[in-house]
C-alpha cells in the first residue's frame, strides 16, 4: 500500500528554519535560478555578437542556452510537483558534463575569435574596444577571463549538485516517513472496522 502514496505528499512538512529539508531546497533553487540565469545571459551575449559565419560557435551556443532554459524549467517543476524530482540528477549530470565541455572549448573559441578594435574585421572576428593592450594581451584577457568564469560557474553547479543529492535524499527519507505514517493509520482503520 506505501509504495502507491504518492511522493508529492512531501510539502506537507511544516516551514521550520531548522528543516534541512527546506533548507536544501531553498539552497537548490538559488543556485539554480541565479546562477544558470547567468549563465543563459552569458551564452545569449555571446550568441548575439558572434560573427554569423561562425557556425560551430553559434550551434554551440544556441545549445548551451537551451540546455541552461531546460535546467530551470525541470528545476522549477522538480520542486513543485517532486514528481521529476529523480530525474534532477540525470539533468544536472548532463548538465555538468557540457558545462566542463564548455569550460574546455568555449574559452579557446573566444580567444581565437576575439580581436582589439583596431586590427578587427567584424564580419569575421568579435572586436573588443580599446583597452590599450595590444592583440596578444586583449586575446589573453579575453581567455583568462572566461576560464575565470566558467571555473566558478563549475563550482558552483557542483555546490548545486550537492544540494540537490541532499534535497532528493532528504525528501525521499521525508516521503518514507510519511508513508509508514499513513500506512500506520490505515492499518489501524482496517483493524476497527474488523
Amino acid at each position: 500500500m506505501s509504495k502507491n502514496l504518492p511522493i508529492y505528499t512531501v510539502p506537507l512538512i511544516t516551514a521550520h528554519p531548522e528543516n534541512p529539508l527546506l533548507n536544501s531546497k531553498s539552497t537548490v533553487e538559488l543556485y539554480t535560478y541565479r546562477v544558470h540565469t547567468l549563465i543563459a545571459a552569458y551564452f545569449g551575449v555571446l550568441l548575439l555578437n558572434f560573427p554569423r559565419h561562425h557556425y560551430l560557435s553559434q550551434s554551440l551556443f544556441c545549445f548551451a542556452l537551451i540546455l541552461e532554459i531546460v535546467v530551470m524549467l525541470h528545476t522549477y517543476i522538480a520542486m513543485r510537483s517532486l514528481k521529476w524530482l529523480n530525474w534532477s540528477a540525470t539533468v544536472s549530470t548532463i548538465n555538468q558534463f557540457f558545462l566542463f565541455v564548455y569550460l574546455a572549448i568555449v574559452p579557446a573559441i573566444h580567444t581565437a575569435a576575439t580581436w582589439p578594435g583596431e586590427a578587427c574585421n567584424p564580419m569575421f572576428q568579435v572586436c573588443t574596444v580599446k583597452l590599450g593592450l595590444n592583440s596578444f594581451q586583449t586575446k589573453m584577457l579575453v581567455g583568462i577571463a572566461s576560464r575565470t568564469f566558467f571555473a566558478v560557474v563549475a563550482y558552483v553547479e557542483t555546490r548545486r549538485f550537492a544540494s540537490l543529492t541532499t534535497f532528493i535524499e532528504l525528501a525521499s527519507d521525508a516521503d518514507r516517513e510519511i508513508a509508514s505514517k499513513v500506512q500506520e493509520i490505515w492499518d489501524g482503520i482496517e483493524k476497527s472496522s474488523l
